[in-house]
């Protein structure tokens, strides 16, 4: 990758940055909707503890695979196929998920899709600016990363409050598709 101008460089590190930010909501929903999470989808705390289980177990399996496809493949191609990937699962979810099992499908695929794409990202943004700024490159990015978190996080949130009730986890996660599409646009 050939070195960019500044503008470019740091429109695609806020690009990254909200994305980064962005992308694994949806598989860490049961740290923010916890209670919405076990009662929409009625389902045990031993339950969803097996599902973070079975997940944890998929991400570290594929993480040597993972960091293999990183390295063979285009980076921004996987980087925007794993963000739209997410995108659609979450803007599916009110649709299909609606018990263990489909909350079961659901994580493993966010694990699967997510497999190439930290390895992509760093490797991005390492080239991004060449090896003299790797450093402030990445922490631009994290800094963008960050204040996107906090926003991708408050907007479920600000949904589900607002337009939740029964069913506030399907519009929190629905949200969620719809921040994170966004940042695959980006």
């Amino acid at each position: 990758m050939k070195k960019q101008s500044t503008f470019r460089k740091y429109a695609v590190l806020v690009s990254l940055g909200f994305m980064g930010g962005t992308i694994f909501t949806t598989s860490y929903i049961r740290f923010a909707f916890y209670t919405q999470l076990i009662d929409s989808l009625r389902m045990t705390n031993v339950q969803l503890g097996l599902v973070s289980t079975i997940t944890n177990f998929i991400s570290f399996a594929l993480t040597i695979p993972g960091s293999f496809l990183s390295d063979k493949l285009e980076a921004k191609r996987v980087i925007v196929f794993s963000s739209g990937s997410i995108s659609l699962l979450a803007l599916l979810f009110p649709l299909f998920v609606h018990g263990y099992a489909s909350y079961i499908f659901f994580q493993c695929a966010n694990a699967v899709v997510l497999a190439a794409y930290w390895g992509c990202l760093m490797k991005y943004i390492n080239n991004l600016g060449g090896e003299e700024e790797a450093g402030n490159s990445f922490g631009t990015y994290y800094l963008i990363n960050g204040l996107s978190g906090a926003a991708g996080n408050f907007i479920p949130l600000w949904a589900q409050s607002h337009f939740g009730g029964e069913t506030g986890v399907n519009v929190a996660v629905f949200s969620m598709g719809v921040v994170t599409t966004v940042a695959t646009i980006l």
